[in-house]
């Protein structure tokens, strides 16, 4: 029994150790109980001095976090690293309206370019109805990795900039993933909670590099029950892609749609290649969309689409989170 006792004694030493040799690499420690540098995300970004030059990463402890988050454009190369993304969220409740700004219509503004984000969970609470966007994602070279966004309408607004999603969790119902972004989702799922839209992609000519990419990703849904179009031109050149990813029957057969404006597709390229799953059947897809050959496909890789002129690969990138 004392050698049992010993070794426990041993192991949970060990693990307390480790735990707090992790928290010592992180430059300010975030936990709602106080048990941290600081209770809240946005005063651990508010620590951070414009224009750094170098990454300050935020560790955030377990808890339910209701606050809204703003990451400007003057601070970049920022880490939020959550301990457990099951157990931690950042939670608002907030609407678009008349007057309102990106990073004021949101729960989590991001505007610093090289900002990276691991294992955080991103709410907004407002419900469906109207635009509620849980992140507006608007900077260069982002990239989430195990996070979650949940909301209704305008989920995540990808606006602008280069962006990876690694193993993400997305839902909504209408548009839920939209922008003017070039931006790819590997591994996620995309979960509709209502009869709607995913993708709402726009560009602003056919030789824009913006875009929407989804590869290897699940399609489900929950009480829909007149279907869910894989996405809609939201302005003209809009482009979306769904790569090996498997889809499930609550998407329409045609899946795709122009909502009522028939213009936008004659300028729009919407295209699957090797998808699989009850809602991926080729047959009765709209005529404006496309199914891509393998070489045609490889051009939408990650590393193919996303390494612009300074050749960013977000997946060595990922490493240093």
């Amino acid at each position: 029994m004392k050698i049992g006792w010993f070794v426990t004694a041993v192991l949970f030493f060990g693990l307390a150790q480790t735990k707090a040799a992790a928290q010592s690499e992180h430059d300010v420690v975030v936990a709602a109980d106080g048990s941290g540098q600081v209770k809240t995300v946005q005063a651990a970004i508010d620590k951070i001095p414009k224009r750094n030059s170098k990454r300050v990463v935020i560790f955030i402890k377990p808890g339910i976090y209701n606050e809204q988050v703003q990451i400007r454009p003057n601070k970049p190369y920022v880490s939020l690293r959550g301990e457990k993304a099951e157990e931690t969220k950042i939670t608002f409740n907030v609407k678009v309206a008349a007057g309102s700004s990106d990073w004021t219509a949101c729960t989590a503004f991001i505007g610093g370019h090289d900002v990276h984000v691991e294992n955080i969970p991103f709410e907004n609470s407002f419900g469906p109805g109207v635009q509620a966007f849980a992140v507006v994602a608007n900077a260069d070279r982002l990239v989430f990795k195990n996070c979650r966004f949940l909301g209704w309408q305008d989920t995540l607004y990808a606006k602008m900039g280069r962006q990876y999603f690694d193993n993400c969790y997305i839902e909504g119902s209408v548009d839920f993933i939209f922008g003017q972004a070039t931006a790819v989702f590997e591994n996620c799922t995309l979960h509709s909670k209502a009869n709607g839209y995913i993708a709402a992609p726009m560009r602003f000519s056919a030789v824009e590099p913006s875009g929407l990419v989804f590869i290897r990703c699940k399609l489900t849904a929950k009480r829909v029950r007149q279907g869910v179009f894989l996405g809609r031109p939201w302005r003209p050149y809009g482009r979306a892609i769904y790569i090996e990813s498997e889809i499930g029957a609550h998407i329409h057969r045609e899946g795709w749609d122009n909502k009522g404006n028939p213009s936008n597709e004659k300028t729009a390229y919407f295209a699957e290649y090797n998808c699989k799953g009850p809602g991926a059947n080729r047959a009765g897809r709209v005529k404006w969309s496309h199914q891509l050959g393998k070489d045609e496909a490889r051009q939408f890789e990650t590393e193919n689409f996303l390494k612009g002129q300074d050749g960013w690969n977000p997946k060595r990138a990922n490493e240093h989170l």
